[in-house]
Protein backbone atom coordinates (compact mmCIF):
# COMPACT_ATOMS: atom_id res chain seq x y z
CA UNK A 1 0.00 0.00 0.00
CA UNK A 2 1.55 3.41 -0.72
CA UNK A 3 2.30 5.79 2.43
CA UNK A 4 0.54 9.06 1.91
CA UNK A 5 3.39 10.65 0.90
CA UNK A 6 3.95 8.26 -2.02
CA UNK A 7 0.51 9.03 -2.71
CA UNK A 8 0.88 12.94 -2.36
CA UNK A 9 3.83 12.94 -4.54
CA UNK A 10 2.44 10.97 -7.18
CA UNK A 11 -0.48 13.14 -7.54
CA UNK A 12 1.83 16.36 -7.27
CA UNK A 13 3.94 14.32 -10.11
CA UNK A 14 0.57 13.74 -12.05
CA UNK A 15 -0.78 17.02 -12.36
CA UNK A 16 2.75 18.16 -13.19
CA UNK A 17 2.70 15.84 -16.20
CA UNK A 18 -1.35 17.14 -17.24
CA UNK A 19 0.06 19.71 -20.54
CA UNK A 20 -3.78 21.30 -19.74
CA UNK A 21 -3.21 23.17 -16.43
CA UNK A 22 -0.77 25.32 -14.73
CA UNK A 23 -0.32 23.14 -11.26
CA UNK A 24 2.31 25.74 -9.68
CA UNK A 25 -0.37 26.96 -7.48
CA UNK A 26 -1.85 23.82 -7.01
CA UNK A 27 -1.43 22.26 -3.03
CA UNK A 28 -1.85 18.79 -2.60
CA UNK A 29 -2.56 16.80 0.44
CA UNK A 30 -3.29 12.76 1.04
CA UNK A 31 -4.49 10.82 3.88
CA UNK A 32 -5.66 7.20 3.96
CA UNK A 33 -6.23 7.49 0.39
CA UNK A 34 -8.30 10.50 0.10
CA UNK A 35 -6.95 13.51 -1.62
CA UNK A 36 -7.46 17.17 -0.63
CA UNK A 37 -6.60 19.58 -3.87
CA UNK A 38 -6.38 23.60 -2.38
CA UNK A 39 -4.88 26.34 -4.01
CA UNK A 40 -6.35 28.21 -6.79
CA UNK A 41 -6.26 28.06 -10.69
CA UNK A 42 -7.00 30.54 -13.33
CA UNK A 43 -10.24 28.85 -14.32
CA UNK A 44 -12.99 26.51 -13.62
CA UNK A 45 -12.15 24.03 -16.52
CA UNK A 46 -8.38 23.75 -14.73
CA UNK A 47 -10.37 23.11 -11.63
CA UNK A 48 -12.36 20.36 -12.81
CA UNK A 49 -8.99 19.12 -15.08
CA UNK A 50 -7.03 18.78 -11.83
CA UNK A 51 -10.11 17.10 -9.67
CA UNK A 52 -9.95 14.37 -12.37
CA UNK A 53 -5.75 14.07 -12.99
CA UNK A 54 -5.99 13.53 -9.17
CA UNK A 55 -8.74 10.74 -9.56
CA UNK A 56 -6.54 8.68 -12.28
CA UNK A 57 -3.73 8.18 -9.73
CA UNK A 58 -3.34 4.69 -8.37
CA UNK A 59 -4.26 4.57 -4.37
CA UNK A 60 -6.87 7.51 -4.84
CA UNK A 61 -9.42 6.28 -2.91
CA UNK A 62 -11.65 10.00 -3.05
CA UNK A 63 -10.99 13.79 -3.80
CA UNK A 64 -12.05 16.58 -2.02
CA UNK A 65 -11.61 19.67 -4.73
CA UNK A 66 -11.03 22.70 -2.94
CA UNK A 67 -9.13 24.92 -5.05
CA UNK A 68 -10.10 28.38 -6.07
CA UNK A 69 -11.26 29.95 -9.26
CA UNK A 70 -9.17 33.38 -9.30
CA UNK A 71 -9.95 34.56 -12.85
CA UNK A 72 -7.58 37.07 -14.29
CA UNK A 73 -8.46 40.72 -14.92
CA UNK A 74 -9.20 40.14 -18.30
CA UNK A 75 -11.45 36.95 -18.22
CA UNK A 76 -13.98 38.76 -16.12
CA UNK A 77 -17.73 38.60 -17.49
CA UNK A 78 -20.88 39.64 -15.63
CA UNK A 79 -23.15 37.53 -15.33
CA UNK A 80 -25.53 38.31 -18.25
CA UNK A 81 -22.57 38.25 -20.45
CA UNK A 82 -21.60 34.35 -18.99
CA UNK A 83 -25.43 33.62 -19.82
CA UNK A 84 -25.64 34.51 -23.25
CA UNK A 85 -22.08 32.60 -23.93
CA UNK A 86 -24.02 29.34 -22.41
CA UNK A 87 -27.03 29.49 -24.02
CA UNK A 88 -24.78 29.61 -27.57
CA UNK A 89 -22.84 27.16 -26.40
CA UNK A 90 -25.40 24.64 -25.52
CA UNK A 91 -27.34 25.59 -28.87
CA UNK A 92 -23.77 25.34 -31.10
CA UNK A 93 -23.00 21.38 -29.33
CA UNK A 94 -24.44 18.33 -31.48
CA UNK A 95 -24.95 16.27 -28.25
CA UNK A 96 -26.92 18.69 -26.66
CA UNK A 97 -30.43 18.81 -27.00
CA UNK A 98 -32.10 21.99 -28.59
CA UNK A 99 -34.89 22.49 -26.09
CA UNK A 100 -35.54 21.18 -22.39
CA UNK A 101 -32.44 22.71 -20.75
CA UNK A 102 -32.54 26.09 -18.79
CA UNK A 103 -29.18 28.55 -17.79
CA UNK A 104 -29.13 30.60 -14.94
CA UNK A 105 -26.04 32.05 -13.72
CA UNK A 106 -24.86 33.93 -10.50
CA UNK A 107 -21.70 35.39 -9.77
CA UNK A 108 -20.20 33.40 -12.35
CA UNK A 109 -21.59 29.97 -11.31
CA UNK A 110 -23.48 28.56 -13.70
CA UNK A 111 -26.28 26.50 -12.68
CA UNK A 112 -28.03 23.58 -15.32
CA UNK A 113 -31.65 22.49 -15.02
CA UNK A 114 -34.37 20.97 -17.10
CA UNK A 115 -34.64 17.42 -18.60
CA UNK A 116 -32.65 15.21 -21.28
CA UNK A 117 -33.67 11.58 -22.32
CA UNK A 118 -30.11 10.12 -21.78
CA UNK A 119 -26.76 10.85 -18.93
CA UNK A 120 -24.54 11.23 -22.16
CA UNK A 121 -26.71 14.55 -23.14
CA UNK A 122 -26.24 15.37 -19.15
CA UNK A 123 -22.68 15.59 -19.42
CA UNK A 124 -22.38 16.91 -22.69
CA UNK A 125 -24.06 20.50 -21.49
CA UNK A 126 -21.74 20.80 -18.70
CA UNK A 127 -18.80 19.99 -20.75
CA UNK A 128 -20.36 22.55 -23.27
CA UNK A 129 -20.29 25.34 -20.66
CA UNK A 130 -17.23 24.76 -17.91
CA UNK A 131 -14.72 25.86 -20.58
CA UNK A 132 -16.16 29.48 -20.81
CA UNK A 133 -14.32 32.69 -20.13
CA UNK A 134 -15.53 33.50 -17.00
CA UNK A 135 -17.23 30.90 -15.47
CA UNK A 136 -16.52 30.29 -11.94
CA UNK A 137 -18.14 26.88 -11.19
CA UNK A 138 -20.67 24.32 -13.06
CA UNK A 139 -23.89 22.79 -11.05
CA UNK A 140 -25.63 20.53 -13.44
CA UNK A 141 -29.10 19.37 -11.98
CA UNK A 142 -30.57 18.29 -15.60
CA UNK A 143 -32.11 15.16 -14.50
CA UNK A 144 -32.54 11.84 -16.99
CA UNK A 145 -36.15 10.70 -18.33
CA UNK A 146 -35.08 8.14 -20.58
CA UNK A 147 -37.51 7.97 -23.73
CA UNK A 148 -37.54 4.08 -23.73
CA UNK A 149 -38.46 1.04 -20.95
CA UNK A 150 -35.05 -0.66 -19.47
CA UNK A 151 -35.10 -3.90 -20.60
CA UNK A 152 -32.46 -6.48 -19.52
CA UNK A 153 -30.49 -3.64 -17.99
CA UNK A 154 -28.31 -5.74 -15.50
CA UNK A 155 -27.70 -7.97 -17.90
CA UNK A 156 -26.42 -5.14 -20.86
CA UNK A 157 -24.57 -3.66 -17.84
CA UNK A 158 -22.70 -7.23 -17.27
CA UNK A 159 -22.15 -8.01 -20.68
CA UNK A 160 -20.23 -4.26 -21.14
CA UNK A 161 -18.33 -4.81 -17.88
CA UNK A 162 -17.01 -8.45 -19.24
CA UNK A 163 -16.03 -6.29 -22.55
CA UNK A 164 -14.21 -3.57 -21.11
CA UNK A 165 -10.65 -3.15 -20.43
CA UNK A 166 -10.79 -1.32 -17.25
CA UNK A 167 -13.44 -2.97 -15.34
CA UNK A 168 -13.26 -6.22 -13.29
CA UNK A 169 -16.85 -8.07 -13.61
CA UNK A 170 -16.07 -10.38 -10.84
CA UNK A 171 -15.67 -7.12 -8.43
CA UNK A 172 -18.96 -5.47 -9.45
CA UNK A 173 -22.32 -6.45 -8.04
CA UNK A 174 -25.50 -4.69 -10.57
CA UNK A 175 -29.09 -4.38 -8.83
CA UNK A 176 -31.53 -2.97 -10.93
CA UNK A 177 -35.30 -1.45 -10.18
CA UNK A 178 -36.47 -0.49 -12.59
CA UNK A 179 -34.63 1.94 -14.44
CA UNK A 180 -32.47 2.78 -11.59
CA UNK A 181 -28.70 1.04 -11.33
CA UNK A 182 -27.37 -0.04 -8.11
CA UNK A 183 -23.49 -0.58 -8.40
CA UNK A 184 -22.16 -2.47 -5.24
CA UNK A 185 -18.50 -3.86 -4.44
CA UNK A 186 -14.82 -2.92 -4.90
CA UNK A 187 -12.73 -1.83 -7.76
CA UNK A 188 -9.33 -1.15 -7.72
CA UNK A 189 -8.92 2.19 -8.62
CA UNK A 190 -11.13 5.43 -9.04
CA UNK A 191 -10.84 5.25 -13.23
CA UNK A 192 -12.42 1.95 -12.74
CA UNK A 193 -15.16 3.24 -10.69
CA UNK A 194 -16.08 5.97 -12.58
CA UNK A 195 -15.92 3.39 -15.80
CA UNK A 196 -18.43 1.05 -14.22
CA UNK A 197 -20.79 3.86 -13.54
CA UNK A 198 -20.30 5.19 -17.64
CA UNK A 199 -20.93 1.63 -18.74
CA UNK A 200 -24.13 1.11 -16.35
CA UNK A 201 -25.28 4.91 -17.77
CA UNK A 202 -24.98 3.64 -21.21
CA UNK A 203 -27.27 0.92 -21.21
CA UNK A 204 -31.12 1.90 -22.76
CA UNK A 205 -33.67 3.22 -20.73
CA UNK A 206 -30.92 3.67 -17.42
CA UNK A 207 -32.50 6.79 -15.45
CA UNK A 208 -30.40 7.14 -12.54
CA UNK A 209 -27.35 5.23 -11.39
CA UNK A 210 -26.26 5.34 -7.73
CA UNK A 211 -22.48 4.10 -7.39
CA UNK A 212 -21.85 2.57 -3.64
CA UNK A 213 -18.45 1.49 -5.60
CA UNK A 214 -15.78 1.19 -2.99
CA UNK A 215 -12.04 1.90 -3.82
CA UNK A 216 -9.97 -0.30 -2.52
CA UNK A 217 -6.42 -0.11 -3.81
CA UNK A 218 -4.06 -3.21 -3.32
CA UNK A 219 -0.13 -2.79 -3.79
CA UNK A 220 -0.06 -2.34 -7.09
CA UNK A 221 3.08 -3.81 -10.06
CA UNK A 222 3.17 0.06 -10.55
CA UNK A 223 3.62 1.73 -6.86
CA UNK A 224 6.21 -1.44 -6.26
CA UNK A 225 7.97 0.07 -9.23
CA UNK A 226 8.00 3.41 -8.82
CA UNK A 227 8.74 3.33 -5.26
CA UNK A 228 11.85 0.62 -5.99
CA UNK A 229 13.31 3.41 -8.28
CA UNK A 230 13.11 6.18 -6.10
CA UNK A 231 14.37 4.01 -3.23
CA UNK A 232 17.40 3.63 -5.67
CA UNK A 233 17.44 7.68 -6.82
CA UNK A 234 16.64 6.83 -10.15
CA UNK A 235 15.41 9.44 -12.54
CA UNK A 236 12.18 7.97 -14.51
CA UNK A 237 9.50 9.32 -16.68
CA UNK A 238 6.05 8.05 -16.23
CA UNK A 239 3.73 8.42 -20.20
CA UNK A 240 0.01 7.39 -20.65
CA UNK A 241 -1.07 6.33 -23.50
CA UNK A 242 -4.15 4.56 -25.36
CA UNK A 243 -4.43 1.02 -24.00
CA UNK A 244 -2.77 -1.39 -26.13
CA UNK A 245 -2.07 -4.62 -25.88
CA UNK A 246 1.36 -5.69 -27.83
CA UNK A 247 4.64 -3.90 -27.12
CA UNK A 248 4.78 -2.75 -31.19
CA UNK A 249 0.94 -1.12 -29.91
CA UNK A 250 2.97 0.78 -27.31
CA UNK A 251 5.72 2.63 -29.32
CA UNK A 252 2.78 3.45 -31.99
CA UNK A 253 0.77 4.73 -29.22
CA UNK A 254 3.63 6.80 -28.17
CA UNK A 255 4.87 7.40 -31.44
CA UNK A 256 8.39 5.66 -31.14
CA UNK A 257 10.40 3.22 -32.51
CA UNK A 258 10.45 -0.49 -31.69
CA UNK A 259 13.51 -0.78 -31.19
CA UNK A 260 13.47 2.06 -28.03
CA UNK A 261 10.21 -0.15 -26.30
CA UNK A 262 11.37 -3.16 -24.71
CA UNK A 263 8.77 -6.20 -24.61
CA UNK A 264 9.02 -9.15 -22.03
CA UNK A 265 8.57 -12.98 -22.60
CA UNK A 266 8.16 -15.27 -20.75
CA UNK A 267 9.85 -18.71 -21.14
CA UNK A 268 10.58 -22.01 -19.12
CA UNK A 269 14.27 -23.30 -19.11
CA UNK A 270 14.07 -27.05 -17.33
CA UNK A 271 10.94 -26.41 -15.60
CA UNK A 272 12.10 -22.65 -14.20
CA UNK A 273 10.42 -19.53 -15.53
CA UNK A 274 13.00 -17.48 -16.76
CA UNK A 275 12.58 -13.58 -18.58
CA UNK A 276 13.71 -12.32 -22.32
CA UNK A 277 13.71 -8.77 -22.61
CA UNK A 278 14.03 -7.68 -26.20
CA UNK A 279 12.83 -5.00 -28.62
CA UNK A 280 9.55 -4.52 -29.70
CA UNK A 281 10.17 -4.56 -32.79
CA UNK A 282 11.81 -7.94 -32.76
CA UNK A 283 11.33 -12.08 -32.00
CA UNK A 284 12.71 -14.21 -29.24
CA UNK A 285 14.86 -16.74 -31.06
CA UNK A 286 14.26 -19.77 -28.87
CA UNK A 287 17.44 -21.60 -30.73
CA UNK A 288 19.42 -18.54 -29.69
CA UNK A 289 18.24 -18.19 -26.06
CA UNK A 290 19.26 -22.24 -25.75
CA UNK A 291 22.32 -21.81 -27.57
CA UNK A 292 23.43 -19.11 -24.96
CA UNK A 293 21.30 -19.99 -22.20
CA UNK A 294 22.24 -24.00 -22.05
CA UNK A 295 19.09 -24.97 -20.75
CA UNK A 296 18.46 -29.04 -21.97
CA UNK A 297 14.81 -28.21 -22.38
CA UNK A 298 13.21 -24.69 -23.00
CA UNK A 299 9.63 -23.59 -24.54
CA UNK A 300 7.84 -19.77 -24.15
CA UNK A 301 5.70 -19.93 -21.05
CA UNK A 302 1.83 -19.96 -21.31
CA UNK A 303 -0.31 -17.22 -19.45
CA UNK A 304 -1.16 -19.62 -16.88
CA UNK A 305 2.15 -20.56 -15.77
CA UNK A 306 2.87 -16.64 -14.86
CA UNK A 307 -0.27 -14.88 -13.99
CA UNK A 308 0.29 -15.90 -10.71
CA UNK A 309 3.94 -14.54 -10.45
CA UNK A 310 2.68 -11.03 -11.77
CA UNK A 311 -0.26 -10.75 -9.90
CA UNK A 312 -0.21 -7.34 -8.97
CA UNK A 313 0.54 -6.53 -12.94
CA UNK A 314 -2.45 -6.63 -16.07
CA UNK A 315 -1.10 -9.56 -17.56
CA UNK A 316 0.98 -9.25 -19.98
CA UNK A 317 2.39 -5.91 -19.18
CA UNK A 318 4.77 -7.18 -16.91
CA UNK A 319 8.30 -4.49 -16.41
CA UNK A 320 11.55 -6.11 -17.44
CA UNK A 321 12.34 -6.42 -13.39
CA UNK A 322 12.39 -9.80 -12.95
CA UNK A 323 14.90 -9.01 -10.32
CA UNK A 324 11.46 -8.32 -8.34
CA UNK A 325 9.92 -11.43 -9.03
CA UNK A 326 12.95 -13.78 -8.31
CA UNK A 327 13.47 -14.39 -11.78
CA UNK A 328 16.78 -14.76 -13.93
CA UNK A 329 17.02 -12.08 -16.35
CA UNK A 330 17.87 -12.27 -19.79
CA UNK A 331 18.24 -9.06 -22.10
CA UNK A 332 18.85 -8.71 -26.19
CA UNK A 333 22.32 -7.11 -26.49
CA UNK A 334 20.59 -4.77 -29.46
CA UNK A 335 18.87 -2.73 -26.54
CA UNK A 336 21.93 -1.99 -24.48
CA UNK A 337 23.26 0.47 -27.36
CA UNK A 338 20.17 2.99 -27.00
CA UNK A 339 21.18 5.40 -23.89
CA UNK A 340 17.31 4.89 -22.76
CA UNK A 341 15.31 1.94 -22.18
CA UNK A 342 11.04 2.25 -22.39
CA UNK A 343 9.21 -0.40 -20.85
CA UNK A 344 5.43 -0.88 -19.52
CA UNK A 345 4.49 -0.36 -16.31
CA UNK A 346 2.49 -2.99 -15.30
CA UNK A 347 -0.67 -1.80 -17.01
CA UNK A 348 -1.42 -1.63 -21.21
CA UNK A 349 -1.85 2.10 -20.69
CA UNK A 350 1.61 3.31 -18.65
CA UNK A 351 4.70 2.99 -19.81
CA UNK A 352 7.92 3.83 -17.75
CA UNK A 353 11.33 5.43 -19.67
CA UNK A 354 14.89 5.39 -17.12
CA UNK A 355 18.26 5.38 -18.85
CA UNK A 356 19.94 1.77 -19.86
CA UNK A 357 22.55 2.53 -17.29
CA UNK A 358 20.22 2.51 -14.36
CA UNK A 359 17.99 -0.38 -15.80
CA UNK A 360 21.54 -2.58 -15.98
CA UNK A 361 22.51 -1.28 -12.44
CA UNK A 362 19.14 -2.61 -10.79
CA UNK A 363 18.21 -6.01 -12.70
CA UNK A 364 21.83 -6.79 -13.50
CA UNK A 365 20.48 -8.60 -16.86
CA UNK A 366 22.74 -11.17 -18.30
CA UNK A 367 23.20 -9.90 -21.96
CA UNK A 368 23.15 -12.06 -24.52
CA UNK A 369 22.13 -12.30 -28.75
CA UNK A 370 18.42 -13.83 -28.24
CA UNK A 371 16.41 -11.72 -30.74
CA UNK A 372 15.60 -12.11 -34.63
CA UNK A 373 16.99 -9.85 -36.67
CA UNK A 374 18.52 -7.76 -34.18
CA UNK A 375 21.07 -4.75 -35.13
CA UNK A 376 23.66 -6.37 -33.96
CA UNK A 377 22.90 -9.35 -36.01
CA UNK A 378 22.08 -7.02 -39.22
CA UNK A 379 24.87 -5.03 -38.54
Amino acid sequence: MKTDSMLKQDVIDELAWEASIDAAAIDVAAEDGVVTLSGYVPSYVEKWTAEHVAKRVAGVRAVANEIAVRLPGDNVRTDSDIARAALLALEWDVWVPKQGITVAVSDGWIKLEGTVESHHQKLAAARAVRGLTGVKGVTNLIAVRPAVEPAEVAATIKAAFQRSAIVDAHGVQVETHGGRVVLRGTVRAWEERAAAEQAAWSARGVADVDNQLIVQAGVSCQDKLRAYLRDNKVPFMMQHHRVAYTAQGVAASEYLPGQLVAKVVMAIADGDLIMLVLPASHRADLAKVQARVGPSRLRLASEHEFADRFADCELGAMPPFGNMYGLAVYVDRSLTLDQAIVFQAGTHSETIQISYADFERLVKPIVVDIARSSRMAMA
